[in-house]
């Protein structure tokens, strides 16, 4: 059989401490041709993809000249994000229609700054909802009507917390999208996911609930 010589990829190291939580290392190795939405529902975007060349350039253009509804998840990565980062994360924000950060991101991107007055600022940018995950806190939203606060629900101990960010994204999005639920429904059924991630090792999401 013929061998079959393949470029390399890109690499993420995740480290478990004793409660579960991660730090990570990355071996970034990567080009992103150009992209086409085509006739796409929703369009998610997020992390080092939106905001390091060589991608950065082909996903502000693809989020500038689609047609459908933008979610953004800056994921921020500090030891990887040059000093124009905010600029690049305020600017796809702008172009969002939901906007999901961590207290982490929040923290990174704006120090000191109150998450209400972040959310603020954002929203005056352009989204309709915009998420601040806070771990064990549960989560805060702020849409143009006011303000939501979701705790974490009841559930197996912490095990893992790799992915449990990206399975709360999803978790809402799919509620906003597929289940037609209301913003406060869906942060409940993102903190399901993302709790139910938690409470088994790797990033395994739920396929139900």
């Amino acid at each position: 059989m013929p061998q079959v010589h393949l470029a390399p990829t890109s690499v993420a190291r995740a480290r478990l401490d004793q409660t579960g939580a991660a730090t990570y290392s990355f071996d970034l190795r990567w080009e992103l041709g150009e992209l086409d939405a085509g006739t796409a529902k929703w369009l998610h975007v997020g992390s080092l993809g939106a905001t390091l060349a060589p991608g950065a350039a082909v996903v502000r253009r693809l989020v500038a000249e689609v047609d459908c509804p933008v979610s953004y998840d800056p994921n921020c990565r500090p030891s990887l994000m040059g000093p124009d980062v905010l600029q690049q994360v305020q600017e796809l924000v702008a172009l969002s229609d939901v906007v999901k950060l961590s207290a982490e991101d929040a923290e990174f991107l704006h120090p000191g700054l109150p998450h209400a007055e972040l959310a603020a600022r954002w929203l005056a940018l352009g989204p309709t909802l915009v998420v601040v995950t806070l771990g064990a806190d549960g989560a805060d939203a702020w849409t143009p009507e006011g303000h939501l606060h979701v705790d974490v629900p009841d559930g197996a101990p912490v095990v893992d917390t790799v992915g449990a960010g990206d399975a709360f994204m999803s978790g809402l999005l799919w509620s906003l999208l597929e289940d037609g639920q209301d913003v406060r429904a869906a942060l409940h059924t993102a903190s399901q996911v993302a709790r139910r991630t938690c409470e088994r090792p790797g990033a395994d999401p739920p396929w139900s609930l």
